[in-house]
């Protein structure tokens, strides 16, 4: 993927770092000040693209950037101090039910345990009860509404479910089977043409967007980058 424009003095710091192969050991505390600093990481541009651009150092790379530099212990640091300041405001932001959390503290058993997780999760999605996007797309968006749609999604749904490949050496017995089939399933069991990433470049092309690898990475702003980390 080509490399993000900076958006802040972070990501500036950042991405000549990965172009130049020089990282200063500076940025993990430049990058722990930056956090600290924002008032909301959701929607912080100099933030979330250069989270981008770190992260994509895992996945198909950077034009321009050695490889190598997925391993670079001062990017990983500066990485590691976004991570846990950004994680710090989810679990400040998104309130666990308390009944959950009993549960899981005093219930041993990994079924029961599952169980309660499952119940939690069908109990939060019940609850929305916001207009939905799909219905609305069938029925009432225009060309250029969708368009628009394609555009702010395909920074994700161009490399569908490659972040979740990363959880199945994390898992074990049942739970790695069943990611394993779902996994299976999202790369077009065995058939390229039928992958969901496949699917959505498409649907972009049947309506006249670039579905290049990482082709709107400048055109969307950094809550779509954070809906994705």
């Amino acid at each position: 993927m080509r490399a993000p424009s900076p958006r802040g003095p972070l990501s500036e710091r950042v991405l000549h770092a990965l172009t130049t192969g020089e990282a200063d050991p500076a940025l993990p505390d430049e990058a722990a000040r930056a956090a600290a600093a924002s008032p909301d990481l959701l929607t912080d541009e100099d933030v979330q693209v250069t989270l981008t651009a770190l992260y994509e150092l895992h996945h198909q790379g950077l034009d321009g950037v050695d490889d190598r530099l997925e391993w670079d212990p001062t990017l990983l640091r500066a990485r590691a101090a976004l991570e846990d300041a950004f994680e710090a405001q989810l679990r400040r932001d998104v309130v666990v039910p308390a009944d959950l959390v009993a549960e899981l503290e005093t219930n041993t058993e990994r079924e029961g345990v599952a169980a309660a997780v499952a119940r939690a999760l069908f109990d939060l999605t019940g609850r929305d009860d916001g207009p939905s996007l799909s219905a609305y797309v069938a029925r009432k968006a225009t060309d250029d509404q969708l368009r628009e749609m394609l555009v702010q999604r395909s920074v994700y749904q161009l490399k569908e479910a490659d972040p979740h490949t990363w959880a199945i050496p994390r898992l074990l017995g049942v739970p790695k089977a069943a990611l394993v089939e779902i996994q299976a399933d999202e790369y077009g069991g065995g058939r390229p043409e039928r992958m969901h990433a496949a699917l959505f470049a498409r649907t972009m092309r049947g309506l006249g967007l670039d579905d290049t690898y990482g082709r709107y990475v400048d055109d969307v702003p950094a809550i779509i980058y954070s809906e994705h980390v």
